[in-house]
């Protein structure tokens, strides 16, 4: 007895691991447990591969037809396939909101994981629309304090998530005059994070005027942004840099090299 798809595609499975010819040149003495076992070797597995790789070019398909991992989606029962859409869907939801994993009995999926993950990701999501809530009272609080201010500066610094991107953190910082103590007090607040599209000075420019119009400050205002600062990358303090860019419509900004990134 002879393997016919082996026998045709031997040329190219003879560098297999556990090669045998004893399936191109023929058995005599052949039971069900030798050819299952032939069946579940590598060079038969390989030789399967080659055989559905020239059906997919006969038939006028892409390599993907005959990618071992669209043929065992192709086998996959459809309640198996409705689970792991389930998987692939959580899993992208979570990835793209950089959350972190912390169910430890993914891999280990049930039934029942179904209702404790959808649970799990709508607590997510109203837990973040909760934030976003808190954050938008507390932007408007602060745009009234700043309404009242007649100078403020700015604090950028860049720095990259887990995911590898570019993030611009910024803080705003003020001389309050209505204190109850009738005393001036300096006030620093965390203002916003905003994602550049570039870090080139054009990016962190563009990040600026983003952050200008979240605290309700429009071109007309913008005298009263008195100072800025940053780290001593080129793409910040230098001529071609976001300071030479300010400064032609804002001579009278005064650019500060924050003194931590300094002393680095």
């Amino acid at each position: 007895m002879k393997c016919k798809v082996c026998t045709k595609f031997q040329p190219s499975i003879e560098g297999r691991n556990n090669y045998s010819s004893k399936w191109i040149i023929g058995a005599d003495s052949i039971r069900a447990s030798n050819v299952k076992d032939h069946a579940k070797n590598d060079q038969h597995t390989h030789a399967m591969m080659l055989l559905a790789k020239e059906k997919a070019r006969a038939a006028g398909q892409g390599p993907s037809a005959y990618a071992p991992i669209i043929q065992s989606f192709n086998r996959l029962g459809s309640d198996e396939r409705r689970r792991l859409r389930f998987k692939v869907n959580t899993a992208y939801f979570i990835a793209n909101e950089k959350l972190s994993f912390s169910i430890r009995d993914y891999v280990n999926y049930k039934d029942t994981m179904e209702l404790i993950w959808m649970k799990h990701i709508l607590m997510i999501m109203l837990e973040k629309r909760l934030f976003t809530l808190l954050l938008k009272s507390k932007r408007n609080e602060l745009r009234e304090r700043l309404k009242k201010a007649k100078f403020f500066s700015l604090l950028l610094d860049g720095s990259t998530d887990k995911g590898n991107i570019d993030n611009e953190l910024c803080l705003v910082v003020w001389c309050d005059t209505n204190s109850s103590d009738e005393k001036i007090h300096s006030q620093m607040n965390y203002l916003t994070v905003c994602r550049p599209q570039s870090v080139t000075a054009e990016g962190l420019l563009s990040v600026l005027e983003t952050i200008l119009k979240h605290v309700g400050i429009d071109s007309s205002e913008c005298h009263r942004l008195v100072g800025i600062g940053t780290d001593g990358a080129s793409a910040n303090i230098a001529a071609r840099g976001l300071k030479g860019l300010v400064e032609k419509p804002l001579p009278w900004i005064f650019w500060m090299w924050c003194l931590a990134h300094h002393l680095e």
